[in-house]
This record gives structure tokens, C-alpha cells and sequence, in this order.
């Protein structure tokens, strides 16, 4: 058995459950949060730059600070709970290739990087300098390679699930 909660949320493309207990779900057409009474939803206003940097949300993850961080199509968004508005994170266009703000893993690993995860490879966000550093995956790949998923293993190594060459190791 299934009830349907929330009929108006549609395409949902990824959920999480933060620290504080709410609810995230990620749509092709927004962010939804759900406190348990009510939905709250974001989307991307073209006039203020605190709002979501785009509609298509592709990955949710929240690190240990409690931060939540947001993958779109156009880029990586941290929440700030205290405004509730978003900073937006893009990378440059001219180095990060045709698929490079599509963002679809966020991981923050035991050292505290946040790694990021998009259609066309791998890199890790420095917050404060709003800066990405573009990793190249043994080999060549990795430099226009699709990266579904991120996690690292208890010796450090990050793990990679690709769309096209399958399960990496990165060292």
C-alpha cells in the first residue's frame, strides 16, 4: 500500500531527509521542502540572485555542518537556513565543458572536500573561494566523463559510478 502525500510534487529526482527532520525533494521543476505540515517550494528568479540557480535539481546532499547542498542543472546551491535564500556555485564555461554545471553528485569526503559530480567530470568546490578544482581520472578520462554517483571507502579512495566508463577508483 501507497498513499499519495503530495500530488502537486511531481518528477521527483531526488529526496533527502536533513538533520532537522524536514523532508527535500528535488524536481524537474524545483526545490520542495516539506516540514510535516506544509510544502515550501523554490524556484529559480531570474530577478534575485539569493533564489535557486535553476528549477532542474539533479542531487541533494547534506554534509556534517548540517549545510544542504543542491545540484542542478546550472550549477551547485547551498542552502542558508538562516535567510532561506541559496548561493549559487558555477564552474567557468570555457573549462568545464559543454555538461560542466550539470551537477549530479555532491559528496563531501573525511578530509571535509565537497566533491562535485557533473555530465562532464569530476571536481572539488572550495566554498569560500567559490572555485572548483577539475580533476583529469587516470588514463584521460574523466575529463569529459559523466559522473552518476560519488563515495569514498574507509582507505580514502573515492569511488566513482559513471555513465560511460562504469566504476572508477580514484586515488
Amino acid at each position: 500500500n501507497y498513499s499519495t502525500v503530495m500530488p502537486l510534487v511531481r518528477y521527483v529526482t531526488c529526496i533527502i531527509q536533513d538533520q532537522k527532520g524536514f523532508m527535500w525533494f528535488g524536481t524537474r521543476d524545483g526545490l520542495n521542502k516539506y516540514d510535516g505540515y506544509k510544502i515550501t517550494v523554490y524556484k529559480n528568479d531570474a530577478t534575485n540572485v539569493k533564489s535557486i540557480g535553476h528549477n532542474y535539481i539533479r542531487s541533494l546532499f547534506e554534509d556534517r555542518k548540517g549545510r544542504l547542498w543542491i545540484g542542478t542543472e546550472e550549477g551547485v546551491n547551498l542552502y542558508d537556513r538562516e535567510n532561506d535564500n541559496f548561493s549559487t556555485f558555477k564552474q567557468d564555461a570555457r573549462s568545464a565543458g559543454t555538461n560542466g554545471n550539470k551537477v549530479k553528485a555532491i559528496y563531501e569526503d573525511s578530509g571535509g572536500r565537497i566533491w562535485v559530480g557533473t555530465g562532464s567530470g569530476l571536481n572539488v568546490l572550495n566554498p569560500e573561494t567559490k572555485t572548483f578544482l577539475r580533476y583529469t581520472l587516470s588514463g584521460g578520462v574523466g575529463s569529459e566523463e559523466d559522473i552518476e554517483d560519488i563515495i569514498e571507502d574507509k582507505n580514502g579512495n573515492i569511488w566513482l559510478a559513471t555513465w560511460n566508463a562504469g566504476l572508477l577508483s580514484f586515488h
